[in-house]
């Protein structure tokens, strides 16, 4: 659908947002809690050992860190 112009009366067609967007614009999560792989799920695995908790649970088997590179021992389930 087009974007109305500026100045466009209400009537006309507004995009329309994907059923993630407004799930999450309904919710009104912090965007700084969510998995920064992503951004859908809240932050739930500290990494070991850093100590980052950047991700969650569906994103953990991860290499290295996401946030500083250094390499993942381990994962630690936080509870917030």
């Amino acid at each position: 659908a087009p974007v109305p112009a500026l100045g466009a009366p209400e009537d006309a067609p507004v995009p329309a947002l994907g059923a993630r967007a407004v799930a999450h614009a309904a919710d009104d999560v912090p965007e700084d809690t969510l998995c920064v792989i992503c951004m859908e799920e809240p932050k739930t695995r500290a990494m070991i050992p850093c100590g980052h908790l950047c991700v969650c649970e569906g994103c953990a088997q991860l290499d290295a860190c996401p946030l500083c590179r250094v390499g993942v021992a381990a994962t630690l389930r936080v509870f917030v």
